[in-house]
C-alpha cells in the first residue's frame, strides 16, 4: 500500500462510526507532508524539484508540486474551447484525456484597500487541489511556515541565506564555501546533491 492510500485509510477509519443517524459530515481530506524549495530568483529552485520528481518516483513516492505566482499568470490558450467556456463565467473548467486531467479554478479578487484579504494559506489549496500523493513539494512561499529547503547559489541573492533566521529552514544546499550563519541544527548539501536532499526527504519527511 502507498503512503498516500495509508494516510486516506487512516482519515476514513476517524470519521467511520458514530451517530448513524445523523448524516457524516464530509471528512477531511488527508494532506501529505508539504516542503517549500524556496531562494532567490535564477538560484535552481525548479531545477532541483525537475531533478528531484525523477529520484523519488524511482523510490515509489508520488509527488505534488504547488508553485507560487507573484505576478498573474496564463495557464490557457486564448481562444480555445476550455478558455471560451471560462470567460463565459463557469467557476471551474477542467479538461481530460486518457492521459492526464487539467482543472482551472476562478478565484475571487481581493477587495482593495486596507484589509485586503491574503492568499489562500497553501496548505488550505493543497487539501483542495491534491490527493493520493505522498509528498507535496511548493516552489515559493518563503514567507509561511512551511519546513523550507534553500537552494543559495553563487551570485545570485545576498551575501548571507534568505531564510538563515527562520526557524523553519530545515536544510540548505549551495555552492558557495562555508561557515554559514546558520543554527547547527540545519545541514548544508552541496547544490547539486539530489540524492542527498531525496535521502533527507525519505528519513526526515516521510520517515
Amino acid at each position: 500500500m502507498s503512503r498516500a492510500a495509508d494516510r486516506a485509510g487512516k482519515a476514513d477509519d476517524k470519521t467511520a462510526g458514530g451517530d448513524s443517524a445523523r448524516t457524516p459530515a464530509r471528512p477531511a481530506r488527508p494532506v501529505a507532508p508539504m516542503v517549500a524549495i524556496v531562494g532567490s530568483s535564477g538560484s535552481g529552485k525548479t531545477t532541483l524539484i525537475e531533478r528531484l520528481l525523477p529520484w523519488l518516483a524511482a523510490r515509489g513516492v508520488r509527488v505534488a508540486v504547488l508553485k507560487h505566482d507573484a505576478h498573474g499568470f496564463q495557464i490557457d490558450h486564448p481562444g480555445k474551447d476550455t478558455d471560451r467556456i471560462f470567460r463565459a463565467g463557469a467557476h471551474q473548467v477542467a479538461i481530460a484525456s486518457a492521459r492526464e486531467i487539467a482543472l482551472r479554478i476562478r478565484r475571487e479578487p481581493a477587495p482593495p484597500g486596507p484589509g485586503t484579504a491574503q492568499p489562500e494559506e497553501p496548505r488550505a489549496l493543497a487539501a483542495r487541489l491534491f490527493d493520493a500523493v505522498d509528498l507535496i513539494l511548493a516552489e515559493g512561499y518563503r514567507s509561511g511556515d512551511l519546513p523550507k529547503i534553500e537552494v543559495y547559489r553563487r551570485g545570485v541573492g545576498g551575501p548571507t541565506p534568505r531564510c538563515a533566521g527562520d526557524p523553519q529552514l530545515r536544510l540548505l544546499l549551495t555552492d558557495r564555501p562555508g561557515p554559514h550563519p546558520l543554527p547547527p541544527r540545519v545541514p548544508v548539501l552541496a547544490l547539486d546533491d539530489v540524492a542527498g536532499v531525496g535521502e533527507w526527504l525519505l528519513r526526515e519527511v516521510l520517515g
